[in-house]
């Protein structure tokens, strides 16, 4: 299976953003799975190592790190890329210290893509 024929599982909580991340993965021949909270991915939460998860840092509750840790205490540990509006040095280096992609809102195309790619590959 090549790496366009995996799923995206977005998790953002902000509707205009989830959506024009669905459209422009599929846009690139992604398929994209979208959920506006954890509540809403954790029951697909065994079908995310099959694919990438492209998760919002700031979420309410929990920030996407912590949603990744606990996906990670129930053995589930997806290729990831964090996103976030309000980036930091803190985050960022959080982010790196999980093994994940961080990329800035807004983000472009390309950036996008490859982070995607190389979480994949």
């Amino acid at each position: 299976m090549g790496f366009h024929a995996k799923t995206v599982f977005i998790l953002d909580d902000d509707d205009a953003v989830r959506d024009s991340l669905a459209l422009l993965l599929e846009s690139h021949g992604r398929t994209a799975r979208a959920f506006r909270s954890w509540e809403e991915l954790h029951p697909h939460a065994g079908e995310l190592p099959s694919g990438c998860l492209l998760l919002d840092y700031h979420m309410p509750g929990r920030n996407g790190l912590e949603l990744l840790s606990a996906l990670r205490a129930e053995g589930v540990d997806p290729p990831t890329v964090l996103i976030t509006g309000g980036g930091t040095d803190a985050i960022m280096n959080s982010a790196a210290r999980a093994g994940v992609a961080f990329l800035e809102k807004p983000v472009t195309d390309e950036g996008l893509m490859g982070a995607i790619d190389r979480a994949l590959s």
